[in-house]
């Protein structure tokens, strides 16, 4: 029978801490007396969302034994209320005993399967890239880590570019305007204005600081074309706030030098959510390497490339877990959730 000296509250555990609502229903269980319970509202759901997207950077970044301990705890904490669990169950389902103990075992068993699974390191699906002989290296110009340097290089680069035909007239408009409306917004500076004709694409380049940016969702709009904004941040927690902001990009790079790892590091786990790549010191598609000249269309996929993963936030996904093909628990699932 179920300990009654801890009967259910009624409660929601939202970001740790269990709250009522003014409004509750009342429980219909199989048997023994019913429970009221608090009514959950949007904002209850929205408090509980952003909770989990503020704890998963911090998840993430955890190392595989600590992700296993972590599987094996919950199940052993589901184990020492074993007895209670099933006494509540049985009273709102009226199922048999029996049948919600093998379901329990079942559940603490797929979590140690994957505790398991997580120890041995065969969910990295490691891929490993022989040496290249034939490759050779691409020049690329040496830099310094001054921002006045790095912008003014930056102009004087793109003020060279003639112009480039764009895919369709539809994207090269909807460029001109992207670029029309950053121009024109408060707290922008132009540092590069182009005046692209018909269907060609030509270089735009604005400046702003990390307040102009968090002062507008416009200024994170992404512009398909030869657009770009260079943020002036403080400091790495202004960068680190900057990129929380970020909406879905295809790809994020990251140029370092050797006292930036720890700085880099942080950003990781934000960047892989943000984008479908993170390149360290590389550029996106078209370039390669250090490359002086734009390399249309060529990226060298390797092993661990994955350019078909769309950026999250940019296409709608159908939930992995509806997937015919994978309707099981394996340990092969962790695939579904990249």
């Amino acid at each position: 029978m179920l300990d009654q000296t801890f009967p259910p509250h009624g409660k929601h555990l939202v970001a740790g801490e269990w709250v009522a609502s003014d409004r509750t229903f009342r429980s219909e269980p199989a048997t023994g007396d019913a429970h009221d319970f608090s009514v959950g509202t949007p904002e209850r759901v929205d408090r509980a969302c952003e909770a989990a997207e503020d704890a998963f950077p911090t998840y993430a970044n955890t190392s595989r034994e600590e992700r296993a301990a972590f599987l094996d705890a919950i199940a052993d904490e589901i184990e020492a209320r074993g007895d209670a669990i099933t006494a509540i169950g049985t009273s709102e389902t009226g199922l048999p005993d029996a049948r919600l103990q093998g379901e329990r075992g079942r559940t603490t068993g797929q979590l140690r399967l994957f505790a398991s699974h997580i120890r041995e390191g065969a969910c990295l699906d490691r891929r490993h890239d022989g040496a290249l002989p034939d490759r050779q290296p691409l020049q690329m110009d040496d830099g310094d880590t001054d921002a006045d340097a790095l912008r003014d290089a930056a102009k004087a680069a793109l003020e060279q570019m003639g112009p480039q035909t764009m895919l369709t007239d539809g994207i090269a408009a909807t460029c001109k305007s992207g670029a029309a409306a950053m121009a024109e917004h408060r707290g922008v500076t132009s540092v590069v204005v182009t005046d692209p004709v018909e269907r060609s694409g030509t270089p735009f380049l604005f400046e702003a600081d990390a307040e102009t940016w968090f002062g507008s969702d416009e200024l994170s709009e992404e512009v398909f074309g030869p657009v770009g904004l260079i943020l002036r941040c403080k400091d790495a927690a202004e960068v680190e706030k900057v990129a929380r902001t970020m909406q879905g990009q295809l790809t994020v790079t990251l140029q370092m030098d050797d006292g930036d790892t720890d700085a880099a590091r942080a950003l990781l786990p934000l960047a892989e959510r943000k984008a479908g790549r993170v390149l360290p010191h590389r550029r996106g598609s078209g370039r390669r390497d250090g490359a002086r000249r734009p390399l249309p269309g060529v990226d060298e996929c390797r092993h661990p490339v994955d350019p078909a993963r769309p950026a999250p936030g940019l296409l709608p996904e159908p939930p992995r877990g509806a997937d015919a093909r994978r309707p099981e628990v394996r340990s092969r699932h962790e695939s579904r959730y990249p």
